[in-house]
């Protein structure tokens, strides 16, 4: 068997020791992350590129990793003959360190080096088993705006990952908020940026940011940053804007209105009922609070939903039993 690796036995091994400060930057997809991160990208001591993904490639052969342990085969296989658990997730952490250092190198001397996917806040409890003293900045934004610009990128250029219903889209927000949650329990070093703040007093709550991960700043600095990343001069990639990946390749509406309450006018009442049914709580939690009242009756949506993943179940059972 081999042993629970916590996080605090790891010590970065010799030739993977970074010098900078990692900060990992997630959410719900169409939370804000990437104008967060060009936000704090504005500031000579941060180090950041495209998405990389790079904890998505750690975690499928860690998903491997622990498949092998729980399979119950006779003839077992996988690295678990030549490696250690200790030895496994060192060399994930080797090779994680590798790409940080070759973000930091796109910015020589950075103290920091962020690494934005928001992907991340899944993840966010094999990052620390890998980085015990990384931070992470969650980024929270009212879900009916989430819901409403993840369909919106579905019937545009992101049809190859956003949900095309509602109810997908609402429980994909539920999920993030759920595993920051988890992710807040396991370390002192987590922060919720609030979309809604950021838009509304932006100056302010940038220099928090900075001044949570202890980075210099002159007076005007927050205010200048906030300015040269307003959403229309990033939606055409204006020359103010330091950008360590070339804006005008994006696709066209990835940087929409840049406001806090579009949904008001792009999704219906029975869109907003659905989305508050489904996560009511969570939202008055968060100081969302709810159009539609408390006492709301089971959405159709929702119902036809549930039946279909019931049935989906019970046809996958029936596959696997057709397989043995």
């Amino acid at each position: 068997m081999v042993p629970e690796v916590h996080p605090e036995s790891f010590s970065a091994p010799l030739g993977a020791r970074t010098d900078c400060k990692l900060v990992v930057v997630g959410g719900c997809p169409r939370s804000g992350t990437t104008w967060l991160q060009l936000l704090l990208a504005q500031h000579p001591d941060v180090a950041t590129c495209n998405e990389t993904y790079l904890f998505v490639y750690i975690d499928n052969l860690h998903q491997r990793w622990e498949q092998e342990h729980r399979s119950s085969q006779v003839r077992s296989v996988g690295l678990s003959h030549v490696l250690s658990g200790h030895e496994f997730y060192e060399l994930c952490r080797n090779f994680a360190v590798s790409v940080v250092t070759k973000i930091q190198e796109r910015r020589p001397g950075a103290q920091v080096v962020m690494e934005k996917d928001p992907g991340n806040i899944l993840r966010g409890e094999l990052i620390l088993r890998l980085f015990p003293d990384a931070y992470f900045l969650h980024v929270v934004r009212d879900p009916r705006s989430v819901v409403s610009s993840l369909l919106a990128a579905w019937s545009g250029w992101g049809k190859s990952w956003a949900p095309r219903s509602v109810v997908t889209a609402a429980r994909r927000w539920q999920e993030a908020i759920e595993a920051g949650d988890r992710l807040a329990k396991s370390t002192d070093r987590y922060r919720v940026v609030r979309y809604e703040s950021l838009l509304s007093n932006g100056p302010d709550e940038l220099a928090k940011i900075l001044s949570w991960l202890e980075l210099t700043q002159s007076a005007d600095f927050p205010a200048r940053a906030i300015e040269v990343c307003q959403i229309d001069r990033l939606r055409t990639a204006s020359a103010e804007t330091f950008a360590p990946w070339a804006l005008e390749k994006e696709p066209e509406a990835f940087f929409r209105r840049g406001e806090a309450e579009s949904w008001r006018r792009e999704l219906t009442p029975s869109q907003v009922k659905i989305i508050e049914y489904l996560l009511g709580d969570l939202m008055v939690g968060l100081d969302y609070p709810r159009e539609t009242g408390t006492r709301l009756r089971k959405p159709v949506a929702v119902r036809a939903r549930e039946v279909y993943d019931a049935t989906e179940w019970r046809f996958r059972q029936w596959l696997d039993a057709l397989s043995t």
